[in-house]
């Protein structure tokens, strides 16, 4: 409104950096960390991209002036401040990026808000055939599947918890073959 620009850098790399910091975070299973890892991270996530020297100048603009990253002093370490945020940033890592093995993540409770937001406006009912064909059953993920599909949007969760359910029957009716089978190699 007043033409005033605090920032340096262009909004597009510090909206970068600010996803690829929180999406690093989010896979070391940190809420805050200290400033230095906070650029290392950035630069094993951008350097292909993006000079070191630049990504700590926009980590530094992250802090101030754009307050995206707050100093605690009792820890003495840098957050995004609510953890929510830090999940809301690496959503957008997931939703962009599809080298990103989003199966893996299902087994894991630390992810379960992150993948919960991804929910609310990504398709991803492939995931029940994806992990089914990578772990050979739903068991890992099914608490982190059943969030999902309540964070889904309302008019798709009824097909979500269909499809669920049937992959669900799926892995009970491999679990009677094993053991018939096995029961059958005993004698």
């Amino acid at each position: 409104h007043k033409n005033i620009n605090r920032q340096k850098q262009s909004s597009e790399i510090l909206r970068k950096c600010a996803i690829s910091l929180a999406f690093m975070m989010q896979q070391n299973n940190i809420r805050a960390t200290s400033k230095n890892e906070m650029l290392g991270f950035l630069v094993k996530s951008l350097s292909d991209h993006y000079e070191k020297d630049l990504l700590e100048k926009c980590l530094n603009e992250l802090i101030d002036p754009c307050n995206l990253l707050f100093f605690d002093r009792l820890t003495e370490s840098y957050s995004f401040g609510h953890f929510r945020f830090q999940e809301h940033l690496a959503t957008l890592e997931l939703k962009s990026n599809r080298g990103i093995d989003i199966t893996e993540l299902t087994k894991f409770d630390w992810w379960r808000g992150t993948l919960g937001l991804y929910a609310q406006d990504t398709e991803f009912s492939h995931l029940f055939e994806d992990i089914y064909n990578s772990q050979g059953n739903l068991f890992k993920a099914q608490e982190t599947l059943e969030f999902m599909i309540n964070n889904a949007p309302k008019t798709k969760q009824n097909g979500l918890f269909y499809l669920f359910n049937k992959y669900k029957e799926s892995d009970y009716l491999d679990d009677i073959l094993i053991d018939s089978s096995d029961h059958y190699s005993s004698y």
